[in-house]
């Protein structure tokens, strides 16, 4: 089984990674890089699969989902969370889609 990853970011950081599980051995990374956009992205980690049909999943570092208002619950765990642990900048970390840095999220969705 392959599995694809993405952690989107900007140009030269938008992360990418084709891996292979095979049942007894566990995960092998086959190869990773980064790209500049989603689209350049997924087309190199496509482009480094020999099979499309033994892709089974893509494991992409964004949020998928969104309430219509407010903050996803996941996220205000998460960041309630790191704010115990001593974190000094959870919103820096932990991104609202609605704020200027959480912007960079809208490319995982192209990936997908």
């Amino acid at each position: 089984m392959i599995f694809l990853g993405f952690d989107p970011g900007g140009v030269h950081q938008f992360g990418w990674c084709v891996s292979e599980a095979k049942p007894g051995a566990g995960l092998k990374l086959l190869n990773l890089g980064v790209a500049d956009n989603a689209e350049a992205a997924t087309r190199t980690a496509l482009n480094n699969v020999k099979d499309l049909k033994d892709v089974s999943a893509a494991g992409i570092d964004s949020p998928l989902y969104w309430p219509i208002n407010g903050n996803r619950r996941a996220d205000v765990l998460i960041r309630e969370t790191m704010r115990q642990r001593g974190a000094r900048s959870v919103g820096g970390t932990v991104q609202s889609l609605n704020s200027l840095r959480g912007a960079c999220v809208a490319q995982g969705i192209l990936a997908a």
